[in-house]
């Protein structure tokens, strides 16, 4: 269950109102914090801290960054020392209770958040909390007390009127469970999830008559609502009528690929960060030697000129002569790699170093050979040695950084950057590269601080803006990601892929018209574009227009999203044994695909083959452990073929992933029902 930081915007007004002239590390933290600098606001708060220790303003904000930034460990105890100089402050109390809280210890967060109650009586969201933890602490009466306060608190859109229902329904207390769903509508009217609850508390009353009048108000509230043709399925069944019960099935599945956040790929974005030379990871090839020893000018001019393979047969003419030219030897290594003989050019540059095995240029140029190669720990050690005879000590740390970069060690990689800004602190490309370290390590504060003042160094550096845009979209800043990628295409007005990006930050921040004619453009750029066509697809098949989907869905060729649009397209049109064939085309593509076999295993499922679905949905749970939706299915199928024990291992599960996620909450409801019917069923496991 994710938290929102409390704000700080109060207090950091309060002290702005009465600080000294003088700029103090606390103000400098605040400044630099405004402007998106998280590793300095963090350097500032602790020198702050360092020269008073017990400034627990600066350790508040302080406390909040390391939160932000997902240091829970640092956040924790920088919030125990604001309060042990403040055992009040609510801000401290709330966020350190939801630490632990998130990290399900119960125990520890449960006096933090009665204090919190002490401290603010009128904050619903601390009720609820108090109320879940009695709960998971199987203190009931004292839960449904917390509940109801924080629902008297804040009656509309309360999690805390759902959840007292369902402990009355956990006691088999249905009529009052119903009573307090009831309550729940006359603030939440248009609450689909209060009438599936009605629904199936009647329906477990043997009210199947009042169930479904409670399951058809859920449609009339929200005609796509999938859950209430779940329910009338099941009720149904139950009932003996087989077909009724395949029809909303399949109502169900339809909208559930509408709506479901695992059903269908839907938007399509770049998420590979760029460096600044260029679209790709690479670097010019090789440095020219012709400024420590001019050997041929005639070669060296041709060189200047771009005019390679002439260059290169003056440097041979010169090695006739004097084949142990070093500098001639690096230089026709120059030339062979600018000509795209790589081969050629390691060769030169090694026959170099057998003359001079120290030659630092020979050695950076091997470093850069192997590193375009993709052999990263030879790139390195050739790098390092090429360290102690060059006098741009930071070019050499940015090339070691980008190697271990490639190489996906991102930490190490990261702190060679860092290296290459201590030599040379306006060196852009080594912001860019500890930025994408950072964003690989999901270090996401740092990185945004890195791309921002790599686009303040060069203002024409198109990639700082485009990493800067990857940062806001894993944020869901979405208007910010739009801004970014909005700088970036005025830099680079002819880039498919940044305008690509652009149309995905609009379609998120529902700017639809914009989002379509980003992506128009793309299309004029490139036609072919993969995913500029997909999201088109995504925006017709959202807008009805199945069959200018389907069109763009094609046109999308090979793109994982646009397979797995497909196949739900089908599901939307109604053909069900199609998507069931293209999720099959799909698993056997790739194996690894967890969204297809989830799709594929519920779709069996839907068809009433329980075997062959757990077969898929136990592939996309090893896949992807994280989500619990397999889980619930998983326990439906295995519920089906009478295994009770793996049935009631999935239910569990489930539940244990969704945790206090309100968007799972009927399913969870219906599991835990399932996992009661089970544990009290008179047959053994």
């Amino acid at each position: 269950m994710k938290h929102t930081v409390l704000s700080l915007l109060t207090i950091t007004a309060l002290i702005t109102a009465c600080a000294p002239q003088g700029v103090s590390p606390s103000e400098q933290g605040r400044m630099l914090q405004e402007k998106g600098d998280t590793r300095g606001a963090i350097q500032e708060y602790q020198r702050a801290l360092k020269a008073n220790p017990r400034d627990s303003e600066s350790a508040l904000l302080l406390a909040t960054l390391y939160q932000e930034s997902g240091n829970l460990q640092a956040a924790a105890r920088y919030y125990n020392d604001v309060l042990r100089q403040d055992p009040a402050n609510l801000i401290a109390l709330n966020n350190l209770g939801k630490i632990y809280f998130d990290r399900k210890a119960y125990k520890r967060s449960l006096p933090i958040f009665r204090r919190a109650v002490q401290a603010d009586p009128s904050n619903p969201d601390t009720h609820y909390h108090l109320g879940v933890i009695y709960l998971k602490l199987r203190k009931t009466k004292t839960a449904i007390s917390s509940l109801r306060k924080a629902y008297s608190l804040q009656p509309k859109g309360s999690k805390a009127g759902l959840m007292i229902g369902r402990i009355y329904a956990q006691q088999e207390n249905l009529d009052a469970a119903i009573q307090q769903w009831r309550r729940y509508l006359q603030e939440n009217p248009n609450s689909p999830q209060a009438y599936n609850l009605i629904g199936i508390a009647y329906q477990d009353k043997g009210e199947p008559k009042r169930a479904k009048e409670a399951f058809d108000r859920a449609l009339k509230v929200s005609p796509n609502d999938a859950e209430a043709y779940n329910n009338l399925a099941g009720l149904a069944l139950s009932r003996g009528k087989l077909n009724d019960a395949m029809r909303y099935w399949k109502l169900a599945a339809k909208n559930e690929f509408q709506g479901s956040r695992s059903k269908r790929s839907g938007y399509s974005a770049s998420r590979k960060g760029r460096f600044g030379k260029g679209a790709t990871y690479q670097t010019v090839i090789g440095l020219n030697a012709q400024n420590a020893q001019q050997t041929n000018s005639s070669g060296d001019e041709l060189l200047k000129a771009g005019k390679y393979s002439q260059a290169a047969a003056a440097y041979k003419s010169t090695l006739a002569r004097k084949p142990k030219d070093v500098p001639a030897l690096i230089n026709l290594g120059y030339a062979y790699a600018r000509s795209g003989s790589l081969k050629k050019a390691i060769s030169q540059w090694e026959k170099a170093l057998n003359v001079q095995s120290t030659h630092p240029v020979a050695l950076f140029n091997l470093g850069t050979a192997y590193e375009e190669q993709g052999s990263f720990q030879k790139a390195t050690d050739y790098y390092r040695r090429s360290m102690s005879g060059l006098k741009d000590k930071g070019a050499v740390y940015r090339s070691i950084g980008r190697a271990l970069y490639r190489a996906e060690s991102y930490r190490s990689a990261r702190e060679n950057f860092q290296q290459a800004i201590s030599a040379n602190a306006k060196d852009a490309e080594a912001y860019l590269g500890s930025g994408l370290a950072a964003y690989q390590l999901n270090e996401l504060g740092t990185a945004q601080s890195d791309f921002r003042n790599a686009a303040s160094i060069d203002s024409n550096n198109s990639a700082a803006r485009f990493n800067l845009g990857l940062v806001y979209l894993q944020q869901q800043k979405y208007s910010l990601a739009a801004e970014a990628y909005k700088e970036a295409s005025e830099i680079r007005k002819n880039d498919e892929e940044i305008l690509v990006n652009l149309g995905y930050a609009y379609a998120q921040s529902q700017e639809r018209k914009s989002a379509k004619s980003a992506w128009r453009k793309a299309l004029k750029i490139n036609p072919n574009s993969p995913r500029a066509n997909n999201n088109l697809g995504v925006l017709a098949y959202e807008d009805g227009e199945l069959q200018a989907a389907e069109k763009f869905f094609d046109l999308a060729g090979g793109l994982p999203a646009s397979r797995e649009n497909r196949a739900a397209l089908k599901v939307k049109q109604g053909d069900i044994e199609g998507a069931v064939a293209d999720y099959k085309r799909l698993v056997q593509a790739d194996a690894t695909d967890a969204a297809a076999h989830l799709n594929l295993g519920n779709l069996l499922l839907l068809q009433g083959e329980p075997e062959q679905a757990a077969v898929h949905l136990s592939k996309a749970s090893a896949l992807d452990r994280v989500n619990p939706e397999p889980y619930f299915n998983l326990g439906v199928a295995h519920h089906m073929l009478g295994k009770k024990r793996e049935a009631l291992s999935s239910y569990k599960r489930f539940i244990e992933l969704a945790g206090n996620d309100q968007s799972w909450i009927e399913q969870v409801y219906r599991a835990e029902e399932a996992v009661l019917s089970i544990e009290f069923s008179p047959d053994p496991l």
